[in-house]
Order: structure tokens, then sequence, then C-alpha cells
């Protein structure tokens, strides 16, 4: 090992050599050029600003959770990148499969959630159009006017009342 002795102790040169135990920097702080990384309270770890006054963003490119993911702050959230068509999805364990995808979040025009895969989605916009069996999300379907007839062809009209209520099954993909 490429060690360097001084009266102050033992150091390790700024290139080369191998550093061996811990790293014990009690209430110090490592900061870089733009950020102040630190112990926080009740065992956190802190991604601050370089002045220590603001939160700092993080890039991982994956990160395992062995407890609960909580927002301190009340509207703080999920999201995906903010351009049209990026999503992200929630996984589930699908015995004899693995993670397989469970929901969707999908930035668009109007923004979606679609809960299932494989086609079989329920699909809910921010705008509150609704869509099931992975049919378009659609507005909520008009009411079909009531019906009272005084003679006539009520088998007729009883029929298109019919058809008009298998049309609104089919626009929201409750029937194909």
């Amino acid at each position: 090992m490429n060690i360097i002795y001084s009266g102050a102790g033992r150091f390790l040169p700024l290139t080369g050599g191998t550093m061996t135990g811990n790293i014990v920097m009690g209430a110090n702080h490592i900061k870089t050029t733009a950020l102040t990384l630190k112990e926080g309270a009740a065992s956190r770890f802190n991604v601050r600003n370089l002045a220590d006054d603001a939160w700092a963003y993080t890039e991982m490119g994956g990160c395992f959770f062995h407890n609960n993911v909580a927002f301190s702050e009340d509207a703080r959230g999920l999201g995906a990148s903010d351009v049209d068509s990026h999503y992200f999805i929630l996984r589930a364990r699908d015995t004899g499969y693995g993670m397989v995808e469970v929901a969707r979040v999908l930035g668009a025009a109007d923004p979606e959630f679609q809960a299932g895969h494989s086609g079989n989605a329920i699909r809910a916009t921010n705008a509150g159009l609704l869509g099931f069996y992975g049919v378009a999300p659609v507005a909520r379907p008009a009411a079909i006017a009531t019906w009272a007839p005084a003679g006539g062809d009520q088998d007729g009209l009883a029929r298109g009342q019919i058809n008009q209520i298998l049309t609104l099954l089919k626009s929201l993909g409750l029937m194909a």
C-alpha cells in the first residue's frame, strides 16, 4: 500500500494508494462544487445545495427501498419527464413470470392513468374521460331519455332504447 507518513499521521497520496478502514466524518459534510452531502436526522442521508438551504435533485439508474416511499410535504409526487408520451410504470411480481407492469402514468395533451396491461387496461384521463379494456377514454355518456309510450310501436321504441344502451356500453369498452 502506498501511504505517506507525516508528523500528523498517515495519509493517502493525491494519486494512487488504497484506502483501508472506514471513513469517519463525524459532524463534517462532504461538499462538491455545487452540493452538500450530509447525515440527516434519524439515520437519513441528505443531498442539499452547496449553501445547505435547499434540497438538491438526485438522479439514479435504479433504487431499491426497504421501507416506504414517503413525502415530507403536501403536494409532492412521482412523475415522468415533462414530455408528451413519456410515462412511468408501476410493477408487481407475477408468480412464475417475475416483475410485470400493472399500471402506467402517461404524459399527453390529456394525461392519463392506465391500470392493467396487455390490452385490458382501465384508462382514466385528467379531463375525467374513462375507458375500459384498453378502449380510448370517452366522456361520460348522456342519459337515455325516459320512455313512456302512449300506444304505437312499443316494441320498436324499446328496441331503439336497448340499442342506445348497447352503443353506450361499447363506447366505454364494456362490450365488444
